[in-house]
């Protein structure tokens, strides 16, 4: 659980910093969509 959590703060600050979502709120819906999902392995 931890390695899914960091996963999540990881890719969550990924995708806001560089712009692909436009508030850290929709990254972290994004990341955890993409995570639970298997889009990222």
């Amino acid at each position: 659980m931890i390695i899914m959590q960091t996963a999540l703060w990881n890719g969550e600050f990924y995708l806001w910093r560089c712009g692909i979502c436009d508030d850290i709120q929709q990254a972290f819906t994004e990341a955890e969509k993409l995570l639970t999902t298997s889009a990222v392995t």
